[in-house]
């Protein structure tokens, strides 16, 4: 027989327990997203430390990973800061919470200003498209980044192959994922706010459709994971960082992943968000290989 008054118990705790819950969640939703405003407030006033400040790991365009303290990136190109960057703009954007952590997914323009050539001529602003993940955790009332993703974007064109070289060998769950789309797709979490990145701008997949979508436009892609991939697995939390050959036109193009993933009671991983860049420093059309 059913206890009614039990059921109608439960029922309360939690209707009492819930609109807490996702309280909370919005909170940390909208304090990830002022730290974004003031990410890249200090980026354009002071320099781009800000971007990765707190962040265990942090790659960005060019060559290097980062962690705590350093640059992490092209010297080059991102180090020097103002008034090479200019105004940074989010054009799109998604931001989840799972409990102690979340991350942000965001779609951004950024105005450079490139410095002048060996003739002395200086270029006028330039607007260039780039993709943001990053993995954010509590900080008492606030948030901070755990880790970092950012990439400018590349069209198909502008993808230049370049030499292959040798397979991961020793490769995590989610580093193995990164290869294979098709399976994303299919421990694809169910959130609202799960995001998938590619690497041209107009690969943007925000929200579940979308981001179906885009996933299974590369279901014929053939990707390989090489070089050292990273992986970090904190209670529920789990995120990768790998380099990866696209067979493209019979020859390897490197690009850049970090997955970022969270694994349910029964132990399966369900992914998040994803996204793909091209490596700068590989085939660069700009500052060649």
């Amino acid at each position: 027989m059913v206890d009614y008054r039990l059921v109608a118990s439960v029922a309360l705790l939690l209707a009492s327990v819930a609109p807490s819950a996702r309280a909370d969640d919005k909170a940390r939703i909208a304090a990830a997203k002022q730290l974004f405003a003031k990410q890249t407030e200090k980026a354009v006033s002071e320099d781009l430390g800000a971007f990765y400040a707190g962040a265990a790991t942090a790659w960005f365009p060019g060559h290097g990973v980062g962690k705590t303290g350093e640059a992490g990136g092209d010297q080059m190109m991102w180090a020097m800061g103002p008034p090479y960057i200019g105004k940074i703009a989010a054009q799109k954007m998604a931001v989840g919470w799972s409990g102690t952590w979340g991350w942000m997914a965001v779609d951004v323009v950024i105005t450079q200003t490139p410095y002048s050539d060996s003739s002395g001529h200086q270029k006028g602003p330039e607007k260039h498209r780039y993709h943001w993940l990053s993995v954010i955790v509590a900080d008492g009332k606030e948030v901070k980044t755990r880790a970092l993703l950012l990439a400018d974007t590349r069209a198909d064109k502008q993808l230049v192959a370049g030499p292959a070289a040798k397979p991961a060998t020793s490769l995590g769950p989610l580093a193995t994922l990164t290869a294979a789309p098709v399976n994303v797709a299919a421990q694809l979490a169910k959130d609202a706010n799960v995001a998938v990145f590619g690497t041209s701008e107009r690969e943007v997949g925000l929200g579940a459709v979308a981001a179906k979508k885009l996933l299974a436009s590369w279901k014929s892609l053939k990707l390989t994971v090489v070089g050292t991939p990273r992986e970090t697995i904190v209670g529920d939390l789990g995120f990768a960082f790998t380099e990866l050959d696209l067979a493209l036109g019979g020859k390897p193009v490197r690009l850049r992943a970090m997955l970022v993933a969270r694994k349910t009671t029964a132990g399966a991983w369900e992914v998040v968000a994803l996204q793909y860049g091209a490596d700068s420093e590989f085939g660069d059309p700009e500052h060649g290989p």
